[in-house]
């Protein structure tokens, strides 16, 4: 049987994705774009281009209802997520605020399910997807080396929701581990082929690339052999420190 990456785009399943897993989808977009609109429009274009044909519109509004609700509790739990602060007020608190945010989200995925279809026979926008992604999370991690990692409650948990120190692009891309969902997979594998096709000529990207390698690396240190050799050899950045 042919794996989810060898199907042909828009042939990963013959029918759709139900209700309940289409809300999965949903909600974590939050986490892959890491709270950026810009990164999860870009989500969505993928998703739309490579799996539009498993997505159905009835099913994305039936879906916002149960996605509102776990979006709620995983904002409600501080080792999972905690509410900027702004003007002393802080946001994402109640349940209607989480259903207007993932609406939104239903809302961008059937307009770019509406428009995938350009005759293209790429995902949607990889490259500029594989930059955004790799961007926030050096704008998550960078910061904040020196205050514990992104804002959340310290846990023991490590690569789960709840770790603070996780990079995405190296753990979930450059070393390959699943995010549990095939399509996010097959996100994150798109993304580094397409990185090492053009983006490490890109010393920008390069350059936060190695840095966020070390950064995980510093964090986790245990997971040095899960680290490709066409990555170890990237070792020309100063340290993580300096983002």
């Amino acid at each position: 049987m042919a794996t989810l990456e060898q199907l042909p785009i828009n042939e990963a399943r013959s029918e759709s994705y139900g209700v309940s897993y289409t809300a999965r989808l949903l909600v974590s977009s939050f986490f892959f774009s890491q709270g950026k609109q810009p990164a999860q429009d870009k989500i969505w274009a993928y998703m739309a281009k490579k799996f539009g044909a498993n997505f159905d519109q009835d099913e994305i509004w039936q879906a916002v209802g149960p996605a509102a609700k776990a979006a709620f509790a995983i904002r409600s739990n501080e080792r999972l997520h905690q509410a900027v602060i702004r003007d002393g007020v802080q946001e994402d608190t109640t349940f209607e605020q989480a259903k207007n945010s993932v609406t939104k989200q239903a809302e961008k995925l059937i307009a770019f399910l509406e428009s995938a279809d350009d005759g293209s026979d790429k995902p949607g926008g990889i490259e500029e997807l594989t930059e955004s992604l790799i961007y926030v999370d050096a704008y998550h991690l960078g910061p904040h080396v020196n205050s514990g990692g992104r804002r959340r409650q310290r846990s023991d948990r490590v690569q789960t929701y709840s770790d603070g120190h996780l990079s995405q692009w190296v753990y979930f891309g450059i070393m390959g581990q699943s995010t549990g969902m095939p399509e996010y997979d097959a996100m994150f594998e798109d993304m580094v082929t397409s990185y090492r096709l053009t983006g490490v000529d890109d010393r920008t990207l390069a350059l936060k690339t190695v840095q966020l390698i070390e950064y995980q690396l510093h964090y986790h240190q245990d997971q040095a052999e899960l680290l490709p050799d066409w990555a170890k050899v990237l070792t020309w950045a100063p340290s993580y420190q300096k983002f």
